[in-house]
Formats: C-alpha cells, sequence, structure tokens
C-alpha cells in the first residue's frame, strides 16, 4: 500500500509491506514500512524499512541522515 508523501521534503515513497521470502515472513510476519528517498548531499537515492507508523517519513529521512553521519564518523 502507498501512502501519500510530500515530494518537496525528498521522500519519494512510503509503503506498507509485507516480507515475501519465506524464511523472512516465518521470522517476522508483521509488516513494515518502506521508505524512499533521495539525499542531495550525497546525489542517490536510499531506500530503508522500519516497523514505525507513528513518525511521518520526512522526520524518519531527517534520523536516518543523522544516524547514517554518525555511523560513518562525520558531521
Amino acid at each position: 500500500y502507498s501512502h501519500p508523501v510530500e515530494k518537496p521534503t525528498g521522500v519519494k515513497c512510503d509503503q506498507t509491506i509485507h516480507l515475501k521470502n519465506y524464511y523472512a515472513f516465518r521470522d517476522y510476519p508483521d509488516k513494515l514500512r518502506r521508505i524512499k528517498f533521495y539525499d542531495e548531499e550525497q546525489g542517490r537515492y536510499c531506500v530503508f524499512l522500519t516497523n514505525n507508523f507513528q513518525l511521518k517519513a520526512a522526520l524518519l529521512h531527517e534520523k536516518y541522515k543523522k544516524r547514517k553521519d554518525w555511523l560513518t564518523g562525520s558531521r
């Protein structure tokens, strides 16, 4: 299922999905949220999965970018 997105935020799609692979679905049968966004700083698209359905996609996008910077050591 696709949810509406605010394109100016960089979020390209916000979807509710289920894993299709037998073993993945067996281990995690709940629905997930797939968010795709364009990272202007890196010049590429990024996709991530989360089980957080409460926060807006744009806010999750910002949290991801901060976490990514923390993981790579750049700020």
